[in-house]
């Protein structure tokens, strides 16, 4: 009988051991995360809670190592978000996913730079962390045949040119968040000023000439059908400038495979051993219900071994 006590008294501590790791796990206020595609970091953290509420802080860091622009975010979140500030609801799949994209102000995220956002949320059960994250748009060149690009120069002098550039769209799509890449005939020793975009960065390696990266200013970002985009620049040169090159980007939404869903764990596979581990489990829901499968075939196994002997407690002490 001691030995059987025995037994039941280690069952009890390995369930009590699982359980201990459950309530970890839903004390949790915050969580880390990476996203799926490996370019943010983002971090959950629950600042209040009350009536089953609570307001979460949400803090999204760009480790692409590229500047992010009109960032986009798909999350797997499964409670109701009732209030937001600092982003909005693109899209949502009431219980299952919802996109949250960038306001006016928080568009783009720096190299190695962040954004927050926070919102305030309704839950039943225990709150639950979204596990899955990845951008939801990404850059494409625009095929060339849907724009068109004019150099006008406006002044030449001795070793300056006062010019500008006009990006026409003549396709049938919006092009968003327009990037341009621009190579010239003649080296650009420096780009003074300019009006209308960005200088990201100017390489005068190029033979006989300057390669120029470009983007565009909060009021032209995007380029409607039909529409153009201008902007001016003043800079050191020596001749006469052409365009012999050029690349148009545009933010698109991205195409996102899901992940298959995990294979159904067989318990008659004779190799299967028990996983304890928190970390071999996505979310605490999958451990959960991993714990509670695991305790039903314990006691199916000891039900179904006890009337072959004869009784439960009959198939323990045999098993002694």
């Amino acid at each position: 009988m001691n030995k059987i006590l025995s037994i039941v008294l280690m069952f009890s501590l390995l369930v009590s051991g699982i359980c201990q790791q459950c309530v970890k796990v839903k004390a949790k206020e915050s969580e880390f995360v990476m996203s799926e595609d490996e370019l943010l970091e983002v971090f959950y953290e629950v600042t209040g809670k009350w009536d089953r509420h609570y307001k979460m802080k949400v803090t999204i860091e760009n480790i692409s190592g590229t500047v992010i622009d009109d960032w986009e975010v798909h999350f797997d979140f499964q409670d109701q978000i009732e209030e937001i500030w600092n982003a909005s609801i693109a899209e949502k799949e009431e219980g299952k996913n919802v996109v949250i994209r960038s306001e006016n102000g928080n568009q783009d995220i720096n190299i190695d730079g962040n954004v927050s956002f926070e919102m305030i949320v309704r839950y039943d059960g225990e709150i639950e962390f979204p596990e899955r994250c990845y951008l939801t748009r990404e850059q494409h060149e625009v095929d060339e045949k849907n724009y068109v690009v004019e150099f006008i120069q406006n002044k030449k002098g001795v070793d300056h040119v006062n010019g500008s550039i006009k990006i026409t769209n003549v396709g049938s799509e919006r092009i968003e968040d327009w990037k341009f890449d621009l190579e010239t005939s003649i080296v650009l020793n420096d780009i003074e000023q300019i009006w209308g975009a960005k200088l990201i960065d100017i390489d005068e390696g190029v033979e006989k000439g300057s390669y120029c990266q470009l983007d565009h200013v909060t009021s032209n970002h995007n380029i409607e059908p039909g529409q153009s985009v201008e902007f001016e620049f003043v800079a050191k040169c020596d001749g006469e400038i052409q365009i012999v090159g050029n690349t148009l980007y545009s933010m698109i939404k991205a195409e996102y495979e899901e992940d298959d869903e995990d294979e159904t764990i067989d318990f008659t596979d004779p190799y299967w051993e028990p996983r304890y581990d928190l970390d071999d489990f996505d979310t605490y829901k999958e451990y959960e219900e991993y714990c509670k499968e695991i305790m039903r075939k314990w006691i199916d196994w000891m039900l179904t071994f006890g009337t072959f002997c004869g009784n439960p407690l009959k198939s323990l002490g045999i098993l002694l």
